[in-house]
């Protein structure tokens, strides 16, 4: 009776280790994570399969020797790409594996950085006095038009400029609005029937001080109509789109 007694304990114990040794555990971490900078915004990531695992959690930072804690990406694949980036940046990450018993350990960090933007060109216009750019737009034939003011060109102390250019941003064509006062220009959009709209201000018409003023042209760029907008204080016109309805909205300051 003692021997049986005996042998059924160690059964018993057998079995338990067996249970303890075989049965499902949270995985280990993952291996062989890797990065590779694509672009100025994209970073690709790769690593090893694991087996027992139901996916995978990225977390990344962002600054060289920063420890990732934000999660970006959970998945089951074994590659991510992160898009969306900010250009010339370190950016930093680490992996880790779960399944239903929990989550692994890290994987070692590893970094990669952005790209740095190349410039395709650059152009300069202007004369021997001051002149400034405030609004770019791309135009529909792949070009570009710019409004601003200049002090080298026009009629005045300071006069509304229109440049357009082609897509090399070789100038096409310019164009000076204002009278003997100082007048400028913010704004400028393309319009439907390919013209331009121009939103800034004039000392030289309207009423006493400065004024909004809304300027409309064809697509050379030569003056439709024009219209000032304000009282006796100071007013500006900053930005302008048009409307659905072909119309055009303005948005400025005023002290009228």
């Amino acid at each position: 009776m003692r021997t049986i007694y005996l042998v059924s304990l160690v059964i018993v114990l057998l079995a338990s280790l067996i249970s303890v040794s075989c049965g499902p555990s949270a995985p280990a971490a993952p291996t062989g994570l890797t990065c590779r900078c694509v672009s100025i915004s994209q970073i690709d990531l790769s690593w090893d399969a694991s087996s027992g695992v139901d996916g995978y959690v990225v977390y990344r930072c962002a600054g060289a020797g920063c420890i990732p804690t934000a999660q970006v990406h959970a998945g089951s694949t074994t590659s991510w790409s992160d898009i969306g980036l900010a250009s010339n940046t370190t950016y930093c990450y680490v992996l880790t594996a779960f399944n239903e018993e929990g989550q692994s350990a890290y994987s070692p960090i590893v970094s990669c950085t952005t790209y740095k933007p190349e410039t395709a060109w650059t152009k300069t216009f202007g004369g021997p006095d001051d002149d400034w750019g405030y609004s770019v737009q791309q135009t529909s034939d792949g070009g570009y038009v710019i409004t601003g003011y200049t002090e080298s060109y026009g009629a005045g102390n300071r006069d509304v400029w229109l440049i357009k250019t082609d897509s090399s941003g070789n100038e096409t064509w310019n164009r000076t609005f204002g009278g003997p006062d100082s007048d400028a220009a913010y704004s400028v959009q393309q319009t439907s029937d390919g013209g331009y709209i121009i939103a800034g201000y004039t000392d030289s018409y309207g009423a006493v001080d400065d004024d909004a003023w809304l300027i409309k042209t064809d697509s050379s760029g030569d003056m439709s109509w024009n219209k000032t907008f304000g009282g006796s204080g100071y007013d500006y016109g900053y930005s302008v789109g048009q409307t659905s309805d072909g119309g055009y909205i303005i948005t400025g300051e005023t002290s009228s």
